[in-house]
């Protein structure tokens, strides 16, 4: 905690999260390895125009850029890798009163999230929220 206060610290000695937040992001801006799926680059449309609007598996896309491209690594991409790429969300819906809190009663999940091909996985209704008493 001392050195989270320490590094938010402004100028007056009050605490700024925001400036603290963004000492963070640099920091680990700088020790991060170059990502290789930047948007907007060739290879990103690439394995996204596979992904999304041919449906190619992860595993195809590695496969077809190692033949296109045997001896250029930098265009080899992990299929692990793809899966983080792949639009993942979803939505809450149907809120409702509980103690205080509006909670939602209806969440679904899925991939391609905000696409034509978003198809949900995760579809759940709650029937009973409860919170834990205090001691």
């Amino acid at each position: 905690i001392c050195r989270e206060l320490a590094r938010g610290r402004q100028e007056d000695g009050s605490y700024c999260p925001q400036a603290a937040r963004q000492a963070y992001d640099a920091r680990r801006a700088r020790c991060r390895r170059k990502r290789k799926l930047v948007e907007g680059s060739d290879l990103y449309r690439f394995v996204h125009g596979k992904l999304v609007h041919l449906h190619w598996s992860p595993e195809q896309i590695a496969q077809r850029l190692r033949l296109m491209k045997p001896d250029d690594p930098s265009a080899h991409v992990s299929h692990e890798k793809k899966y983080q790429e792949q639009p993942f969300g979803g939505y809450l819906s149907k809120f409702r009163n509980v103690q205080g809190y509006q909670m939602p009663t209806h969440v679904e999940a899925g991939n391609f999230f905000g696409t034509d091909a978003y198809f949900p996985f995760f579809i759940a209704d709650e029937t009973e929220i409860s919170f834990p008493k205090s001691r």
